[in-house]
């Protein structure tokens, strides 16, 4: 085993490989694979472009009227949540962003309880799908899904993107990129620099040089504006936060004018690329933005009631257009219900790159709409926001019905003090006819599914750090110590609890391997396992990132051995063989006694100790990424088998240091702690 790791507290074993990749090419795609160019501006409400239906009333907007007068623009899209950081962790993963543990802004103050959250390795997202088809992927602008500074494992380019220049907090000053954090944050790949000139200008400058530099090879471009979003700074107005600042002598309401319209002429500029590089018929071109307006942004309809950070029309609609000349239809529109979650579907389908494997996307495929001019297939759409107080609203959409939960009062981060609205959209898309009294019946169904679904989604969340209520993710969630709750088997007479812990056992032969199967999915984990064997057992076995057996009832997915003669064994019951025969455990493990078993699990790599010793380190990028984990009794005479759950950590921290294996081996030969 080569690479960088580092002992870190139970296992002490890390990692510096960036997980895997699932995404493959499908067989059937054009000799000449599009590109893709997708442009999201931030805190720009419905009425952002002049364009009708949009309407802008205070400024012509000739970039985006003109990108949406030769495509197709959309009449009823919605971000996937109020505010930016959670849209765009669903935007990039193609799933509600509550399936990433992200839900609310990620916070500049340190001390915020959302601060230390950001997107993790294990998520996949559409850039590391469209690098491994062999497309050049770059990220101009606003990243947001994590303080890459203070936590490096949150930075952009670990998650698919070759190219990076921008910022990765919330907002930074226009002119010297103090970020809204109080520190500097502009980034050239994974380098921190100083460079002069006005944030939109730059965005706009890199986004052309990156189709620039790929213009001869498939690319998939993320163009991230931070305008209309604050401070409020035109060109030419002085710093407004950090070293240098001085007041702004602009009017607002002219400065956010010059902010909105540079941004504008990034679109055309981008346009205008495609179109001079003979591009422009070979790219899907996306615009939209993050959330509604941000109040004082002038980009608000009065259609609509709500704002940015809010679950009413006014907080999620937002302007949207789909440009590609020559395959979409130019001045149409489209009317269907859709959302940013759409668009990781929509690019994979036409660039011919099959989704996740063990990520289902939430989104849908709206190339029929875009290509064929075909209605949307119905489905609900949900929306969970969780403002900076720790405020809560939920809302669901189901055809024209429309119900909006609030939490007046409630304890911070809490569902307490639930309040519903119903709203018919068809008649009222102002949202202030509250018909929830009017119709009971069709009120508590829609909470009851909006509910249902929130609790989906927590599932499998990924864990994140910190959160205004605390809940760690620990091995109580994988195991009570009091029962099996949690846990299937095909023969429930093999298993039992004693003594907080999982017992296999058996009075006469054991015909085949029985397993019990932890209904909770890992992928990148850490778990410690006390198991105990008679002095005479043949071996015992813990399956992880796993999968029950396929219909002929061969297992599938990583088994590691533990047991007399076979400690620390580790080999893939896919098909393709053995990974391990070392017998680096056999004298550490203590027969009849309880020996500590320990597995790391990051990417595609294994490893997995006893005793504080190092038995398996391997490799193996064909394995599956993501399963459940089950504890096993062999086949065989009469036997018991006990597994005590110590600790179950998911996304497990990952620190970067040159250790090989003698100086992992090394650090693992420590007393296992009882």
């Amino acid at each position: 085993m080569k690479g960088p790791f580092q002992l870190t507290r139970q296992f002490a074993l890390c990692c510096a490989l960036v997980p895997a990749v699932v995404g493959t090419l499908q067989a059937a795609r054009p000799a000449t694979r599009p590109n893709v160019v997708v442009m999201m501006v931030d805190d720009m409400g419905f009425a952002g472009p002049s364009i009708a239906p949009y309407g802008n009333p205070h400024y012509k907007t000739p970039g985006m009227d003109r990108l949406a007068r030769e495509g197709m623009l959309f009449t009823d899209f919605h971000a996937s949540g109020a505010i930016c950081s959670a849209t765009r962790a669903g935007l990039v993963t193609g799933r509600y962003q509550q399936r990433a543990g992200i839900e609310a802004v990620i916070h500049p103050r340190a001390t915020h309880p959302e601060h230390r959250k950001g997107l993790h390795e294990s998520e996949v997202t559409f850039a590391e799908l469209f690098k491994a088809a062999g497309y050049a992927t770059g990220l101009v602008g606003k990243w947001h899904l994590g303080y890459a500074k203070e936590t490096p494992r949150y930075h952009p380019m670990n998650h698919g993107f070759d190219y990076f220049t921008g910022y990765v907090s919330g907002n930074i000053d226009y002119i010297n990129h103090w970020g809204d954090h109080m520190a500097h944050d502009w980034w050239h790949g994974r380098k921190e620099t100083r460079e002069a000139g006005y944030t939109t200008h730059l965005i706009n400058r890199y986004a052309l040089e990156f189709i620039e530099q790929n213009k001869d090879r498939p690319f998939c471009l993320y163009v991230a504006h931070e305008s209309p979003h604050s401070p409020v700074q035109g060109p030419n107005d002085p710093v407004q936060r950090g070293p240098g600042r001085q007041p702004r002598k602009t009017p607002h309401a002219e400065a956010m004018k010059q902010m909105i319209l540079e941004m504008d002429k990034g679109v055309e500029l981008v346009r205008a690329k495609l179109v001079d590089l003979g591009l422009e018929k070979n790219t899907l071109f996306l615009f939209f933005s993050d959330n509604g307006d941000a109040p004082r942004t002038a980009t608000g309809s009065p259609r609509f009631r709500g704002h940015k950070g809010s679950v009413y029309e006014g907080g999620t609609r937002v302007p949207a257009v789909a440009w590609w000349p020559g395959r979409i239809k130019s001045g149409v529109s489209i009317n269907d219900p859709s959302i940013t979650l759409d668009v990781m579907p929509t690019i994979l389908s036409v660039a011919g790159i099959a989704p996740p494997k063990n990520r289902p996307l939430d989104g849908i495929d709206l190339s029929p709409a875009l290509f064929e001019g075909k209605p949307l297939p119905p489905r609900p759409l949900y929306w969970a926001n969780l403002n900076n107080n720790g405020s809560r609203s939920e809302a669901l959409r189901r055809g024209t019905w429309k119900l909006v939960v609030q939490h007046p009062g409630a304890r911070p981060g809490t569902f307490a003090n639930e309040t519903i609205e119903l709203f018919n959209l068809a008649r009222d898309e102002g949202e202030t006819d509250n018909l929830a009294a009017r119709k009971p019946e069709l009120a508590t169904a829609m909470l009851r599914q909006i509910k249902a679904w929130y609790a989906d989604t927590q599932k499998t969340a990924s864990p994140q750090p910190g959160g205004w209520l605390r809940r760690p993710r620990v091995a109580a969630e994988f195991f009570n110590g009091k029962d099996l709750k949690g846990w299937s088997t095909s023969q429930a007479k093999y298993w039992s609890v004693k003594e907080a812990a999982i017992v296999g056992h058996s009075a006469v032969n054991v015909p085949k391997n029985e397993f019990i199967w932890s209904n909770v999915v890992v992928r990148n984990f850490y778990l410690a396992v006390d198991v105990k064997l008679a002095p005479d057992n043949r071996n015992a076995g813990i399956q992880f990132r796993s999968k029950k057996a396929d219909a002929a009832g061969q297992a599938l997915g990583y088994q590691a051995d533990v047991g007399l003669g076979v400690w620390g064994k580790l080999y893939h019951e896919h098909g393709r063989g053995k990974l391990d025969w070392n017998d680096r455990g056999l004298k550490a493990a203590k027969p009849g006694q309880w020996n500590r078993y320990e597995i790391l699990a990051v990417g595609h790599r294994i490893w997995t100790a006893i005793n504080g010793k190092l038995c398996v380190a391997f490799e193996d990028p064909a394995g599956e990424l993501s399963g459940k984990i089950a504890f096993q009794i062999h086949s065989g005479p009469p036997q018991t088998v006990q597994y005590r759950v110590r600790k179950l950590t998911h996304d497990p921290k990952i620190e970067l240091v040159g250790m090989n294996e003698k100086e992992l081996t090394a650090k693992l030969t420590r007393k296992a702690t009882r």
